[in-house]
Formats: structure tokens, C-alpha cells, sequence
């Protein structure tokens, strides 16, 4: 149910801002942008994460 409100939500917002798409074209809208994760093993045994996001596209700015 938690979902199922936070979808709404966020498509009210969206169209407070002009944006009319279902979810389904929102997230597709969205699909390309993506996010690398990195290990790095240290010597004393302790592994860093280093996460990066792509950089979004104009369309997925609007978005």
C-alpha cells in the first residue's frame, strides 16, 4: 500500500510540473539513467564502495 502512495505522490508532482505520463512512461523515461558501484579491496582487509549516477540525459532533467 506504502507503493501504492508514493506513486501517486510522485505523479502528482509530476503533473504540477506539466509532466502527464503514466508510470510506465515514467519509467521508462528514466530507464537509461543508471549507477556504477566499485569494490576497492584495501590492504588492511576493509573494502571501499564508490557509487557514481550517470548523468541524466535533458529528458530525464525534466523528469
Amino acid at each position: 500500500m506504502l507503493a501504492c502512495h508514493l506513486v501517486h505522490t510522485i505523479r502528482l508532482q509530476l503533473k504540477a510540473c506539466g509532466i502527464h505520463r503514466s508510470w510506465d512512461g515514467i519509467r521508462r523515461e528514466l530507464d537509461g539513467q543508471g549507477r556504477v558501484t566499485v569494490e576497492l579491496k584495501r590492504e588492511e582487509g576493509r573494502t571501499i564502495h564508490v557509487r557514481k549516477a550517470a548523468r541524466p540525459e535533458p529528458r530525464q532533467q525534466r523528469v
